[in-house]
């Protein structure tokens, strides 16, 4: 019995170690697939070496002096280094598979759910429909759907979108964000589109963008200009003067002064075709997860001024409006503000 058992055990370690260097081998394989598409051979070749070189060596030392402490037998220090080599080398193409089937889960299993809210008073009836700038060509195909549905119902439309301001009021609304001398906002969001491979809103809306010079009574962008919200941060800065120094210390912790979109988007167009593939999915999963974070502490520009100020005109605009039945389309972010 006991010599049964003894080799069952031995049976059993040696099916486990075949399953895991099996594992190990195929998603190493794979990994190394994924680190050539990244960077190419010779830098994919020089990662794994490097890993596999150095952590191979660390292993075998551990070993060899293990082996010294319990006082065994010397091992073979070049076997078991070529088997450590060959594992951790191994494992590190594994780790890159992790993180691409990672990035696969949270993207089909876990997207960002925009919410659609439906308020009423009784007397008036509103359907709040949160936006993404950047989002999916389906999603905004299933909007656009249940808008000309709300249009055949009678709905008239209220749309986000600010409007710019003078120069000057431009240049200082760049300013005060952390993006002084760099892309503007909507090339910000239309290349970051193309980053994530997703979609840009306005590519959907043009439509609705006629319809509003056509009929602005029925058709309206309900929203600021850039003038409007730096009269706005002037006044609230002129009430406490301290948030301007806040909004300061908020970029300059948060290093967004020194990150600058028109590099990132300048590498961008050095990477190839293979890269910017992987480049989507690692985006596309990084807003996955980021949009499913609750907000923290905003900076006070964007708590004063791109939220609370705007929320108030939507609401107001809401309220004053004469037609019983409207559909909004805003960021999803404004939708618990506009409600309070």
């Amino acid at each position: 019995m006991t010599r049964t058992w003894k080799r069952a055990r031995v049976l059993i370690g040696v099916g486990a170690a075949a399953v895991m260097w099996f594992v190990l081998l195929t998603f190493g394989s794979f990994g190394f697939w994924l680190l050539y598409k990244a960077v190419g051979w010779m830098w994919a070749a020089l990662a794994v070496l490097v890993t596999g070189y150095v952590g191979g060596f660390l292993d075998a030392v551990s070993e060899a002096l293990a082996r010294r402490i319990r006082h065994k037998p010397r091992g073979d220090f070049g076997r078991v280094w070529l088997v450590r080599l060959l594992a951790n080398s191994f494992g590190l193409g594994l780790i890159a598979a992790l993180a691409f089937f990672g990035a696969r889960y949270i993207n089909l299993n876990h997207p960002f759910l925009v919410p659609r809210v439906t308020l009423t008073n009784g007397d008036k009836e509103v359907v709040f429909q949160g936006m993404l700038h950047i989002g999916s060509g389906s999603f905004y195909e299933h909007v656009v759907y249940d808008m000309l549905r709300a249009e055949e119902d009678g709905y008239d439309f209220f749309f986000e979108g600010y409007s710019d301001g003078t120069p000057e009021n431009n240049e200082r609304f760049q300013a005060v964000q952390g993006r002084a001398n760099d892309v503007d906002t909507y090339e910000m969001q239309t290349t970051l589109a193309d980053v994530c491979d997703l979609t840009y809103q306005q590519d959907y809306f043009r439509m609705w963008q006629v319809k509003a010079r056509a009929a602005p009574e029925r058709y309206a962008f309900v929203d600021v200009s850039v003038d409007e919200m730096m009269n706005e941060w002037d006044r609230v800065v002129h009430q406490d003067a301290q948030l301007e120094q806040s909004q300061q210390e908020y970029y300059a912790n948060s290093g967004a002064y020194d990150f600058k979109w028109s590099r990132f988007f300048a590498w961008y167009g050095t990477l190839n075709a293979d890269q910017r593939e992987l480049m989507a999915l690692a985006c596309q999963s990084l807003l996955n997860v980021a949009a499913g974070v609750e907000i923290g502490d905003m900076p006070p520009f964007d708590e004063k001024i791109i939220m609370d100020f705007r929320n108030r005109v939507l609401a107001n605009k809401i309220l004053e409006h004469p037609h019983t039945h409207i559909f909004v389309t805003y960021g999803a972010g404004h939708l618990q503000g506009v409600y309070d």
